[in-house]
Parts: structure tokens; sequence; C-alpha cells
């Protein structure tokens, strides 16, 4: 099933053209486009790494191992990085993602793998030190 695109992949070229030759700002494009700026800065990366070709969504949900996961929200919480820089090393598509498994590793909540087998992974929590807690 294809995932539900908002903006074409023109809009986006051209909005990103646009913004990268001074012709209009990131919160004048994201108005009309009726984008949040993470998401343009999203799809700028895409452009500026790997080429507008990929600013398309794709058919499926990209797969990430519970080891990538889990060593990803451990290097972004010993302060290795910001989300983006994280995203990047990894090869994660989204801060959103990278957000939503710090979400679940800071709750004790489990994530379930894609394969499917209810490998359960973030469970141990955030080691706070000695917080008096």
């Amino acid at each position: 099933m294809l995932r539900k695109m908002k903006c074409s992949l023109e809009e986006k070229v051209k909005g990103i053209k646009e913004y990268l030759a001074g012709e209009k700002a990131v919160v004048q494009i994201c108005d009309e486009l009726a984008i949040h700026s993470a998401t343009f800065y999203d799809w700028l990366k895409i452009y500026n790494d790997i080429g507008e070709a990929n600013l398309m969504f794709s058919t499926k949900n990209k797969y990430y191992s519970d080891s990538l996961k889990l060593n990803a929200v451990k290097d972004y919480l010993a302060g290795k990085g910001s989300l983006r820089n994280i995203c990047c090393i990894y090869e994660i598509s989204s801060p959103r993602v990278l957000r939503d498994w710090i979400k679940k590793y800071n709750g004790h909540k489990t994530i379930k793998s894609h394969n499917k087998q209810g490998d359960r992974i973030m469970t141990n929590g955030r080691f706070l030190g000695n917080s008096g807690m």
C-alpha cells in the first residue's frame, strides 16, 4: 500500500529550489505547502544528500534492527550528537522516528520488531546515575 503524499515530488523540488535560490523563506514555503518546517528540512537533507528522486515516498516502511534502534538511542542519550546527527550516522529516515524510540526507551516501554517475533528491547530505561530518586 502506498503512503499518502501531501505534496507531489514537483512541489517538493520547486520549494527546495526556491529556498536554495533565496527566492522564498522556509516559513513561506511551509505555509504554501501546509507542512511543518521540520518536514521541509527533512526534504532538504534528502535532496542534498541523495538527490531529488529520493523525495518520493516509498511503498513500505523502512526496517531497522533492534540493535540499531538501541544503539541510536544510547548514542543520543550519551550526547554523541543531535537528533539529526544520529539519524545521519544510523541512516534513520527522520528525527521523528528516533524521537519515538527515545520516548519508548525512557518510558520503559517495549518495542516490537517488524519481524513479528515480538523481540523486547528498550526496557531497561535510562540510567540517571545517583540522582537521589
